[in-house]
């Protein structure tokens, strides 16, 4: 037997969840397609409003695991 497992689609659009002058919770939805499993993980970037589109960076350590929101503090 062959099973051949896709990947999953992607998450929901984050939205803003709570915000104040040095910080941001994001929140999203988890992808309606799981690929055939569970997501492990979420990676996290961001890039400045005037940047190019690749530069984007990894705000995380690690990947979030089971968790849809994220709190970001500016300088931390």
């Amino acid at each position: 037997m062959h099973i051949v497992l896709a990947e999953p689609g992607q998450p929901g659009t984050p939205e803003c969840a709570s915000r104040d002058r040095d910080h941001i919770e994001v929140k999203w939805s988890p992808p309606r397609n799981d690929g055939g499993n569970p997501v492990k993980g979420y990676i996290v970037e961001r890039r400045e409003k005037n940047a190019k589109k690749r530069d984007w960076t990894k705000i995380n350590r690690g990947d979030l695991h089971r968790v849809r929101s994220f709190f970001v503090m500016e300088n931390h």
